[in-house]
């Protein structure tokens, strides 16, 4: 059992390490930091672990052990042309967009945070090289990392095989000589990449000026920080990046509930973002038809009958500028009648008071809008409710609850690939939720692609078990969390008796 004085000396040195690199250190690091701090007090040669604090508080360690600490603590490994898809994207949506709107005025200028050894920014090198020789000239490619250890390999070029294990052999014979076990890359790309030593959790204001870059990748990065130098980190993309540049994040990484200056997007079989350049359109308001909502899966229960909590799903909502939201949104006593007429379904007074709530919270009232959408769409209409989920997405490009609304509608029109789309956009936006889940795991039934459906619908049950109550009143269609666990068992049932 540690002591009163141990737990201190850690919690000092953890506090450190969270302050001056932003690091997310969680309780389950609580080993790695007291071995780490062992470790690095007896190469330093001092006699205590407090000696060892003192210093490194003061700066006399310097800012290499910084960067040692930060290597420790976070997962550097890397390859050539991991998660190809972003590549793709990079090279078939980027560049020509650049072409079209800004070649001519400003070279093509990306930035590689957490550029590790070189691998992430090397690559996007030799795609230009390679699919873009025009552009030699008119591309600067910056990587940036705080391991000076790992920039200097960077800058040697030389790699190992494995390292290679995803490029093409097209790609190795071109730009890499074997020497022995060793692949160096070659002159030409390297030149073409220039790296700088830069820590992600300090202001870099000279770096990232504003509109400084057309594309930023900044992959397994954010997941280590915590949440506020992670938000300070993407308002500083967010400046830097040209309206309508590119950022592309790791597959596990999203910007739900860190920032509202991005779009997301999916294409070649992948999610990244774009900075934002204009602002939303006015929501639609007016009668309902009484036409009931008609499942091109059958008796789906997944109509969503009430806004999710604060207007996206599970995420909590942020705004363009990190205040408040706005002052004219519905009032708590609509909102809270709002929610007792779901309860009571009394669908048709709901309506009725969100229809109010937007007239009088504005155009800019997501969460009005978004109890208009989900009635919307509850009663088939279709062609004002995608018209609200795209007002409510032109203010917050980032609610997960409007691409499953607009997932409903597609669904309601027949495009099931479209609904697969804005599903899976959904649950990418928000992984905790549960009917977007639920309804990917429906429409994989419908397609006879039953490991998908599995894959979902065991999601969707364990999820629906922790869901808060209000979200399931809002996308539960009516139904309580009981019947929509019994769902997703009847449906696993269904398909382990067919295997």
């Amino acid at each position: 059992m540690k002591t009163r004085g141990r737990i201190a000396t850690l919690e000092r040195f953890r506090r450190h390490v969270g302050l001056r690199l932003g690091l997310l250190l969680e309780g389950s690091l609580e080993e790695t930091l007291e071995q780490l701090l062992h470790r690095r007090t007896k190469l330093n040669g001092l006699v205590s672990e407090e000696a060892y604090l003192s210093r490194l508080e003061s700066g006399l360690l310097g800012p290499r052990e910084e960067q040692e600490l930060a290597t420790q603590l976070t997962v550097g490994e890397t390859y050539f042309f991991r998660n190809a898809e972003h590549f793709a994207a990079f090279s078939e949506r980027a560049v020509p967009e650049w072409l079209e709107t800004r070649r001519g005025t400003t070279p093509l200028r990306i930035l590689s945070a957490g550029c590790a050894t070189g691998e992430e920014p090397y690559s996007l090198a030799m795609l230009i090289a390679k699919e873009w020789p025009r552009l030699e000239d008119q591309v600067e490619i910056t990587g940036i990392d705080l391991d000076t250890q790992s920039l200097a390999r960077a800058e040697e070029g030389v790699y190992t095989r494995w390292s290679l294990r995803a490029i093409a052999a097209s790609y190795r014979r071109r730009y890499f000589e074997t020497q022995g076990d060793r692949f160096v890359l070659s002159p030409d790309i390297r030149r073409r990449v220039r790296f700088e030593a830069r820590n992600l959790a300090e202001d870099n204001s000279d770096l990232l000026a504003p509109a400084s870059f057309d594309v930023i990748f900044c992959r397994n990065v954010i997941i280590y920080l915590r949440l506020g130098v992670t938000r300070e980190l993407i308002r500083r993309f967010s400046q830097a990046l040209a309206p309508g540049g590119f950022l592309f994040l790791g597959h596990t990484e999203s910007l739900r509930g860190i920032s509202r200056d991005f779009s997301v997007e999916h294409t070649h079989g992948t999610f990244y973002y774009r900075r934002l350049a204009s602002k939303a359109p006015a929501a639609p308001t007016g009668e309902v038809p009484p036409s009931p909502v008609r499942s091109h899966l059958g008796s789906f229960p997944g109509r969503p009958d009430a806004q999710a909590a604060a207007g996206s799903g599970a995420t909590p909502r942020v705004t363009r500028d990190g205040e408040a939201p706005s002052t004219r949104e519905a009032t708590a006593e609509d909102r809270s009648r709002i929610f007792e007429l779901l309860r009571l379904e009394r669908l048709e007074e709901a309506l009725t008071l969100a229809e109010r709530s937007v007239r009088d919270g504005g155009s800019d009232d997501v969460e009005a809008m978004t109890v208009l959408a989900v009635l919307l769409t509850n009663r088939g209409d279709v062609e004002r409710a995608r018209a609200a989920c795209h007002a409510i997405l032109a203010l917050d490009s980032l609610h997960a609850g409007a691409h499953y609304l607009l997932a409903l509608c597609a669904e309601l029109e027949g495009a099931l690939d479209r609904a697969q789309e804005h599903d899976e956009t959904a649950v990418h936006l928000d992984p905790g939720f549960a009917m977007a889940h639920l309804h990917l795991g429906r429409l994989a039934l419908h397609e006879g692609d039953s490991e998908t459906a599995a894959e979902h619908l065991e999601r969707a049950e364990s999820l629906l078990e922790i869901t808060e109550s209000s979200q399931l009143l809002l996308y539960g269609g009516g139904f309580r969390r009981e019947a929509l666990i019994a769902l997703c068992r009847a449906q696993l049932r269904g398909l382990e008796s067919e295997s």
